[in-house]
């Protein structure tokens, strides 16, 4: 039978072995805080960056819907230029006439009789969409 001791330094001093052991620990550690800092700064960056494109995209979006609005409503100019008060309707032209079926007037100057004095001019306005279908 073998007898096995368990050896107490009571001097407290670290044996070589102790402190490479407390050494390599240390350095694992050390390692592990650096690599967690990179992973942190690489994620608050890609936040940062992310933000900044949503604010861009946002922007962007607010930027086509005005251009929307814009392009769906049409203004022109009309004007008198004879001596007698004239009162008409217009007549709408879309060309290729192949777009007139997806072409849908909410509002159009077209859908009422105008009166226009002698020398008079109007802005005529025409509030339109194009039917979802025309993208199929």
């Amino acid at each position: 039978m073998i007898k096995q001791y368990i050896v107490i330094n009571l001097n407290k001093a670290e044996s070589a072995v102790t402190r490479m052991e407390r050494m390599r620990e240390q350095v694992r550690w050390a390692v592990f805080s650096v690599l967690l800092i990179l992973m942190l700064g690489i994620n608050f960056q890609t936040w940062m960056v992310s933000n900044g494109y949503n604010d861009i995209i946002d922007q962007k979006q607010l930027e086509i819907g005005r251009l929307k609005e814009e392009l769906n409503k049409l203004q022109s100019e009309g004007k008198n230029l004879s001596k007698r008060t004239i009162t008409a309707t217009a007549d709408f032209l879309a060309s290729p006439e192949a777009i007139l079926p997806y072409l849908v007037k909410t509002e159009c100057f077209c859908f009422i009789e105008q009166t226009l004095k002698p020398g008079e001019s109007k802005i005529f306005t025409m509030v339109f969409y194009l039917d979802p279908s025309l993208d199929s």
